[in-house]
């Protein structure tokens, strides 16, 4: 506390923060317990494209079930098409073959009903469509659109998510009832946070595991656990241990 009341800046934006996040603060500061990966300037500081793009790379390989690698970081603000509401996204990546993916970060369900993750994909789709159909010219087709993949990851889900107590990620696509099968642009990623806490921690060691029990860490003894068993997270709670010098 004395080093919080040495400084004006720190002490105002600590009288500002809510009981619960005062402590988790002080905590942080003493050692007690790690930084709150799933709000939005931690997170981006981990996993910041432009620095650790591996980072972002693996996260988002082991939640889509397919090998991707991000390209380049892209303007997370954008114009929809009446030209005044702007779209702000968490975390806009390229990847290596074109398609572009969105990850999103929401503590609670409500702020991100299935409404806006329409909206964000298809701002996706038009974003991507005005880039590639620039750079081709009169030799665009639609044949050169790729995948936009929209990820978002809930620290606290709405309750259909806990209807299903075993199952935390959710990966789904446009579908016919039919059977008919076509190869559309969108696809969707939603991760409960709460319900893969739920789930024994052993239930299942690979790197998906790995990355989840990352975000929802919170006591230094649970982060010295996982680094026994993912030695290569060391390296990330040394960083977030490094920010304990800059409160």
């Amino acid at each position: 506390m004395e080093r919080v009341e040495e400084s004006l800046e720190l002490r105002n934006s600590y009288c500002r923060l809510s009981a619960p996040l005062r402590e988790r603060f002080i905590d942080f500061l003493r050692g007690a317990r790690t930084l709150p990966l799933t709000y939005d300037p931690f997170f981006k500081a981990i996993f910041d494209p432009r620095l650790h793009p591996e980072r972002l790379s693996g996260l988002t390989s082991s939640l889509l079930g397919i090998p991707v690698k991000v390209k380049e970081i892209l303007p997370t603000e954008d114009r929809m098409l009446d030209g005044e509401s702007l779209l702000i996204m968490d975390v806009l990546v390229e990847l290596e073959d074109g398609s572009l993916t969105n990850v999103e970060i929401q503590k609670v369900p409500y702020a991100f009903p299935a409404e806006r993750m329409t909206c964000y994909s298809s701002d996706l789709v038009m974003r991507q469509y005005a880039r590639t159909k620039s750079l081709r010219g009169d030799k665009f087709s639609y044949r050169d659109m790729r995948k936009v993949y929209t990820i978002v990851i809930f620290e606290n889900s709405a309750g259909n998510f806990h209807r299903m107590p075993e199952t935390y990620i959710h990966r789904g696509r446009v579908a016919f009832a039919t059977g008919l099968e076509m190869e559309f642009l969108q696809e969707y990623c939603l991760v409960a946070l709460d319900v893969f806490r739920q789930i024994p921690y052993a239930v299942d060691r690979n790197e998906q595991a790995a990355w989840l029990s990352l975000l929802v860490t919170e006591t230094v003894e649970e982060a010295e656990r996982l680094m026994t068993e993912y030695p290569w997270l060391k390296e990330i709670y040394e960083e977030i241990a490094m920010l304990r010098q800059k409160p």
